[in-house]
Parts: C-alpha cells; sequence; structure tokens
C-alpha cells in the first residue's frame, strides 16, 4: 500500500492498481468485523448454565 501511495503522490491521480488494492483492503477490514459481531449477538443468547440455571 505504501508503493502505491508514493505513486500516488507522484502522478496525481488514482490507478487502477489503487483502487483494486483499496477495495480488497476495505472487505478484509470488513471481514474481521464479522467474527466480533457474531461473538456479541450469541453471547447475548447463551443458555444458562450451572447456578445461572436454578431459580
Amino acid at each position: 500500500m505504501k508503493e502505491l501511495t508514493s505513486l500516488l503522490i507522484q502522478n496525481g491521480s488514482l490507478s487502477q492498481e489503487f483502487l483494486d488494492l483499496a477495495n480488497k483492503e476495505a472487505i478484509v477490514g470488513a471481514s474481521n468485523a464479522i467474527p466480533l459481531l457474531l461473538e456479541v449477538l450469541l453471547g447475548s443468547f447463551r443458555p444458562k448454565l450451572g447456578k445461572e440455571r436454578q431459580i
């Protein structure tokens, strides 16, 4: 990404290579958030275990 950014500064325009890499980075970043979101959602609906189960 650093090499592409330096080329961008020199050329003054966005290349297709830079746009492709930026889109890929955005997808990777979003996919990293999915397990966290699942953990939060499933953790709030977890079954009661042990002492929590007794009334």
